[in-house]
């Protein structure tokens, strides 16, 4: 999905950054104070949708790293199995099989 690339969210980003200053400015032009400038909503909302647009680049960053390490670890296990060194492989968890319930009818009888 295009909206989940990082150089779509930059371009949003930075259109939303150049709106922002645009409001700034014609907020300022208007002279208004800037308790007042800080309570307009459009600038709000906008201010929103950019700190929106940050959690989301910051999600791409991790998983993007988290790839890269992926990738990392892969390269160094084929490089140990191609020198013939053991790599341990992860133990499976054990599981304990699960205590099934007593029916109404076995509690009345036992």
């Amino acid at each position: 999905m295009g909206s989940e690339k990082k150089a779509t969210q930059l371009t949003h980003k930075a259109y939303f950054e150049q709106k922002l200053a645009e409001r700034l400015h014609y907020l300022s032009d208007k002279g208004l104070e800037a308790g007042r400038i800080d309570k307009d909503s459009i600038a709000r909302k906008i201010k929103s949708k950019i700190r929106e647009i940050n959690g989301r680049l910051k999600t791409i960053e991790a998983r993007e790293q988290r790839t890269t390490e992926l990738a990392r670890a892969k390269e160094a296990k084929a490089a140990a199995a191609a020198q013939g060194d053991v790599v341990p492989e992860a133990a499976p968890e054990v599981k304990e099989p699960k205590k099934k319930k007593k029916k109404k009818e076995d509690k009345a009888a036992g």
